[in-house]
This record gives C-alpha cells, structure tokens and sequence, in this order.
C-alpha cells in the first residue's frame, strides 16, 4: 500500500513513480522509431536483405513476414510500404498475381491483428491510467474526451470497422482505442474490416509485379 501523509496528500515523487513502467515504455518506442529515422538507409538495406531472403525461403518466412508486420505495429512504424512489398515479392516467387495475392493476405492480415491486440492491450493495461489522469488535468479535453469515448462505448464495432478502412495510422489508433471503454470483443470485431485494406494493399504490389513482369 503507498505511503500516504498525514495530510491525506500523497508524497513528491510518487506519482512519477507509480508511472515508472509507462515512461520506460515510451522511451524504448522513441528510442526505436528516432534509431529508425536517423539511421534510414540501414533500414531500408536490412528490409531489402528481408526481401531477398523470402524469395528464396517464402515458406519458412511467413513467420518472420508476421512478426515483422507485428513489430511496425505495435512501434506504430508504417506498414503500407512493408505490405506492398511482401504481396509483391510473394507475387514474384510464385511467378502469379493470383498465388502472390492468396499466400500474401492471410499472412499480412495474421500480422496486422496480432499487432493491433498487442497494441490494444498494453494500452488498456499499461498506458490507460497515466493517459486518462494528462486528460483529467483539462477540462475542455475531459469533456470532449468523454463525448467521444461514450459514442465509442455505443458504436464500437461500427467505429473500429470504419476506422480499419481508412489509411489511419494502424498501431497509433490501436494504442488510442485501448485508452477508451470500448470492450475488447468490439474491438476484435472491427477489427475484421481490415481484411478489404489487406486485400487492396496486397493486390497493388501482386499488380505491380504483374505490371513489370508483363513490360520486361
């Protein structure tokens, strides 16, 4: 039980202390996507040595094609571009848009919810306490805070399906969605929208490799 003064105030300190976890959190996020930045051509080698790899071994890399989508997403680092280049690279190994567009979706979508869960619940367990107590220090973006998050609670499953058909930024409303009350079966629910991006996403890299295919 934390110390609490005679006062009935709690001592200087604790609070950041009792966020200790969050900030540590935040910290390796910023750590990896400011490495990421600073050090872009690095990433950009290491993600082509990845593409080059699947080409030979695309059986054994649907594991690592998953973990690499859910890594983007929970470090909220964009996917679009992985996605497009996965379909793209599945399309040419199998030398077919068709085959490159059936083998690529369901590991792309396996990613993308597996990240998204990961996201939604280190922010429901981990980052909801600290975020709503910055909120609850401003009246006007409490309020509104609270009007948004009762349409959530009514509207879930409407809200994260029309939120997964836009180009939102998939791991950053993930984390935004675990600070609200929506439940997490609601939010599993809309999620499944997210199958027609996959599909859209995975079809103009299979199409861009049948584009160049056909030009060579």
């Amino acid at each position: 039980m934390p110390y609490i003064s005679a006062h009935g105030q709690k001592p200087p300190g604790w609070c950041s202390l009792k966020f200790f976890p969050q900030y540590i959190f935040f910290t390796i996020v910023l750590a990896i996507v400011v490495l990421c930045l600073m050090d872009a051509k690095l990433v950009i080698k290491l993600f082509q040595d990845f593409i080059a790899w699947v080409k030979l071994h695309p059986y054994q890399s649907i594991g690592y094609s998953i973990y690499l989508i859910c890594f983007s997403v929970i470090f909220s680092l964009p996917i679009s571009y992985t996605i497009v280049m996965l379909s793209y690279t599945y399309a040419s190994v199998f030398n077919s848009k068709i085959y490159g567009f059936l083998f690529s979706v369901p590991t792309v979508f396996i990613g993308c919810i597996s990240g998204s869960i990961i996201s939604f619940l280190l922010s429901r367990y981990l980052l909801k306490d600290f975020i709503r107590e910055q909120i609850a220090h401003t009246t006007w973006l409490l309020h509104n805070f609270n009007m948004i998050d009762e349409i959530i609670v009514t509207e879930g499953i409407i809200i994260v399906g029309l939120i997964r058909m836009t180009f939102a930024p998939y791991g950053i409303t993930s984390y935004v969605l675990g600070v609200s009350s929506i439940s997490f079966f609601h939010y599993l629910v809309g999620n499944m929208s997210y199958i027609l991006m996959t599909c859209s996403q995975c079809y103009i890299g299979c199409s861009l490799y049948n584009s160049i295919n056909e030009y060579q």
